[in-house]
């Protein structure tokens, strides 16, 4: 979370000085879809059974719901 904070700190500091603003937020964009992917990855296959119930109840629930109406 340190790291993080310091990333962050120096990327918005970048941004206002006026430093290569598209390329920090390039940078930071990609960074951040990153980090989504690797968290994604590590749910799914570390947790491939849990993920895989969840995603059968939230598609019976769906399935259920349409009938009704």
């Amino acid at each position: 979370a340190r790291y993080g904070l310091i990333v962050f700190t120096g990327a918005v500091t970048l941004h206002e000085l006026g430093v290569g603003a598209q390329l920090v937020h390039s940078a930071f964009t990609i960074v951040f879809g990153a980090v989504a992917l690797a968290l994604a990855l590590a749910f799914g296959l570390g947790c491939k059974d849990l993920a895989r119930d969840w995603v059968t109840r939230y598609l019976e629930s769906a399935r259920s719901n349409k009938k009704q109406r």
